[in-house]
């Protein structure tokens, strides 16, 4: 096996974390130079295509992901803060925003209800047909690479994506290419030198086969300054407040008892507002980048 070298900086890693899953094992490694963490060796192209196929968002893999159409209503709280919040920045009424692992659809189709101008990129086959028949041609594609011209949009989100990029730099690049001047990249992701983090090791758990880069903050808004964007602000634990969490975790309720769940909730949230510089206690972040 070749020797693993940091996606950012081509620096040589040791290995940080060996882990099972089931019938996965996954080792984890730290870059010496920047500090950004990785899966080594990486799942093939063609395992990748596999990992989204219908059955990730049905739950019946050892890692899976919502079906969105099932909970549109309940998500809408999340999407209509976020964009809100993405919208105080821009200078434009209809604002070009391109979803990188758009899934269905659902948070394109919420922004255009609000005013936005929809475009997505998905690697699911499943998902993103349906998605490319709610939002009509030319809207979604597979790849970012060759489909979008240079400076064409005003916000760029990722959410809770990067981490499943086998290339974080390319899509990096490639988003400050594609996004005009004083425009926004939006990236959610573990901040892997927050306390939870650092306190769960690898039981921590983000630590999952699909996950494949994983990020301290310092790492990637080092990384972000040195593309080339002028300002990066850290929200943390999210870019918004917790009435949106709260309403959105009703999606689970089945009795009045659930509720008690908006505690724990409650406690997460604002317990993520308890940071400095580099050290924060939980490793919720969403970066905003402003080219």
């Amino acid at each position: 096996m070749k020797e693993p070298l940091c996606n950012f900086c081509k620096s040589n890693s040791y290995k940080l974390y060996e882990k099972k899953i089931e019938d996965f094992k996954i080792d984890i490694y730290r870059c010496e130079n920047c500090g950004l963490m990785f899966q080594y060796p990486f799942p093939s192209p063609e395992d990748l295509k596999k990992m989204y196929d219908k059955e990730y968002y049905g739950g019946n893999k050892v890692c899976s992901y919502e079906d969105e159409r099932k909970s549109f209503k309940y998500n809408s709280y999340v999407w209509k803060a976020r964009l809100n919040k993405i919208k105080s920045y821009l200078k434009t009424d209809k604002p070009k925003i391109l979803d990188i692992g758009c899934s269905f659809g659902g948070f394109l189709s919420f922004s255009k209800l609000m005013g936005f101008d929809p475009y997505g990129v998905e690697i699911s086959d499943y998902s993103r047909e349906y998605a490319q028949n709610e939002l009509g041609k030319g809207r979604v594609f597979k790849n970012i690479n060759g489909n979008f011209e240079k400076n064409f949009f005003d916000v760029i989100t990722m959410i809770e994506v990067i981490e499943h990029l086998d290339n974080p730099l390319f899509f990096l690049n490639t988003c400050y290419d594609i996004l005009k001047k004083d425009s926004v990249l939006v990236i959610q992701t573990a901040d892997m030198n927050g306390l939870q983090a650092r306190k769960a090791g690898i039981d921590y758990h983000y630590f999952i086969p699909y996950h494949l880069h994983f990020f301290p903050s310092k790492t990637l808004v080092n990384k972000l300054k040195e593309i080339g964007f002028k300002k990066i602000k850290v929200f943390r634990p999210v870019d918004f407040g917790l009435i949106p969490k709260l309403l959105k975790a009703r999606r689970d309720f089945k009795s009045l008892k659930d509720y008690l769940r908006w505690f724990t909730i409650s406690y997460y949230h604002f317990k993520g507002y308890i940071h400095f510089k580099n050290f924060a206690l939980t490793s919720s972040m969403v970066v905003y980048a402003f080219k």
